[in-house]
């Protein structure tokens, strides 16, 4: 049996358009040679992030979003996000508000913070933390993996009726099951909410906050650029390797990939690739 080598780049986000940019400049620099294969997604073959081409465009649009405004802001997007994150907290900064996670986000971050200093997380002056029932009796019921992680979480904690009484001074973290929360704040005014997610999970059937965009109460704001690479990185990328072989995942135009890359080798599902 032949042994088989293979390179897995140490770095989290391949985005050139993230905050951590430098690591795909980085990459490009030391990558290895003489590669038999390389297998490469493509979910941005077709897309660009024209309208938000980094997280500085996205951070000034949330910024723009939430500046002046009297009720609750939130913000639609992933806990795992965190470019995203650091944008809403920088934008909060500028705005002299703060960040509202939930227990599953701050927990996230408290992982982050093993690794990083400069990432935000729940002991940060303008972060709080909003506790979700389900969540609170999930870490309450687990204490022996969540350790101290609770008793510090009450340090931040925000209630209901804190949140409520100064909702001008907050951008809550929500998510796409958030509709009845939206409900409560329209009663106070017309909410602000910024969508920061890939657009097709507002075609979904399931996705209850889709109305959102058509609600009188709601001024609904896009603000998202890909957590994917974009196909003149993925373009830079394949260059700098010259490999053998290219192979296509993740995409819906693998068939285009042979206009933008050489020596391109589609496979089926379920079909091997023999080096």
């Amino acid at each position: 049996m032949t042994a088989i080598e293979y390179y897995v780049p140490e770095i989290c986000d391949f985005r050139a358009h993230g905050r951590k940019s430098v690591l795909f400049e980085r990459l490009i620099k030391e990558l290895p040679t003489n590669l038999d294969a390389v297998i490469m997604e493509g979910t941005m073959m077709e897309r660009d992030n024209d309208s938000f081409p980094d997280e500085s465009a996205v951070e000034e649009a949330i910024v723009d979003a939430i500046a002046g405004q009297t009720n609750l802001s939130f913000i639609i997007g992933s806990s795992q996000n965190i470019d995203r994150l650091v944008s809403a907290y920088r934008a909060c900064i500028k705005t002299n508000k703060s960040l509202v996670i939930d227990l599953y986000t701050a927990w996230i971050l408290e992982q982050l913070k093993l690794v990083s200093d400069s990432v935000p997380n729940m002991s940060w002056e303008r972060m709080r933390v909003y506790f979700p029932y389900r969540q609170y009796e999930i870490v309450r019921a687990n204490k022996e993996c969540f350790g101290s992680f609770l008793v510090r979480a009450l340090e931040r904690r925000i209630k209901k009726d804190e949140l409520w009484e100064h909702r001008n001074q907050y951008l809550y973290l929500a998510k796409l099951s958030s509709g009845p929360l939206f409900n409560i704040y329209k009663k106070a005014g017309r909410v602000k909410v910024i969508y920061s997610q890939w657009l097709g999970y507002l075609k979904e059937p399931s996705c209850r906050v889709a109305n959102l965009q058509s609600d009188p109460q709601v001024e609904f704001i896009y603000a998202h650029t890909s957590g994917h690479a974009v196909r003149a990185n993925l373009k830079e990328f394949a260059d700098a390797l010259a490999p053998k072989r290219l192979t296509p995942v993740h995409t819906e135009y693998a068939d285009r990939f042979g206009d933008h890359f050489k020596n391109v080798v589609r496979l089926q599902d379920g079909e091997a690739l023999e080096l």
